[in-house]
């Protein structure tokens, strides 16, 4: 088990193409850091949110 969320440590864009960017959101559990992957519109909205492969 990894814990609770405990907070952000670092948010960077990662791709930018056309209408849309990917953020990779580097997130801190109790036991363990991972990658979140949360791809805005051109909007500025959320249309999809993935965690590493690794984590799950």
């Amino acid at each position: 088990m990894s814990g609770g969320f405990r907070k952000v440590k670092e948010a960077v864009i990662a791709h930018q193409e056309g209408d849309q960017q990917l953020l990779l959101v580097a997130v801190a559990f109790g036991k363990a850091t991972t990658n979140l992957f949360v791809i805005f519109d051109e909007s500025s909205r959320i249309i999809n949110v993935d965690i590493s492969r690794d984590f799950v």
